[in-house]
């Protein structure tokens, strides 16, 4: 039997990410119409995400200025706001490109149309991929979220959720021995060992540490075994 798509855990339709295409949670952290209309704009509104992932990463928001990221990427604060039109858009300009990396993956698992184990092994790929490759920006999902207003923490974390309902579908249907409940603790139990990683100083080439990764991730998807039954929690 084929991969059915997300959304559908042990027969049980739950909102997806097909249904809901990723939005700003907030229409503010857009980019002016001018630095966003050409591609020499959006490089260097890349770049300067870039660099301010790394800095808030180094320092914590609270410590870095707009004028610092600016001296990083070789321009005065008056051309930054250009791009973003305060250090907290900036901020969760970055933490959308984040949920939007997770749900892009989440979308490609469903158009490569895979079987249910092909699936799984794509999404556990790509979250290895991602961690490795956007390291600074992935440490951001555990700083600072007090900074953030009410309304975008939450639109971010209803994000969030929809993902995780979708990570969960897709384990289910790749390992029917799991209930929906195991299957959230594999793919935290995921998350939570790549996000250790990024704090993690090490002299491994990265090659080497997304082949021990991305070893150990696929383990524990495909052989982790079903909690023992009759247990009171």
């Amino acid at each position: 039997m084929g991969y059915r798509g997300v959304g559908m855990a042990r027969g049980r339709r739950v909102a997806t990410i097909q249904d809901h295409p990723a939005v700003s949670t907030s229409p503010d952290t857009a980019a002016p119409p001018k630095a966003k209309g050409n591609v020499r704009g959006r490089r260097t509104r890349e770049r300067i995400l870039h660099e301010a992932a790394r800095l808030f990463r180094q320092r914590s928001f609270h410590g870095v200025g707009i004028e610092d990221i600016g001296v990083t990427v070789g321009m005065s604060s008056t051309a930054l706001y250009r791009h973003f039109r305060s250090k907290l858009d900036l901020y969760v300009a970055l933490l959308e490109t984040l949920v939007g990396f997770s749900e892009q993956l989440l979308r490609d698992v469903h158009a490569a149309g895979g079987t249910p184990d092909e699936a799984l092994r794509q999404w556990t790929t790509g979250v290895v991929d991602r961690h490795l490759d956007y390291a600074d920006l992935t440490a951001l999902t555990y700083l600072e979220r007090v900074t953030l207003p009410e309304d975008i923490r939450r639109a971010l974390d209803r994000r969030w959720r929809v993902i995780y309902a979708e990570i969960v579908t897709i384990i289910c249907q790749a390992r029917p021995d799991l209930d929906e409940q195991e299957a959230q603790v594999v793919s935290h139990a995921v998350s939570g060992m790549l996000n250790s990683v990024v704090w993690y100083k090490t002299t491994m080439s990265k090659d080497a540490l997304r082949a021990m990764l991305l070893s150990a991730a696929l383990r524990l998807v495909f052989e982790a075994e079903p909690a023992p039954k009759g247990e009171t929690p």
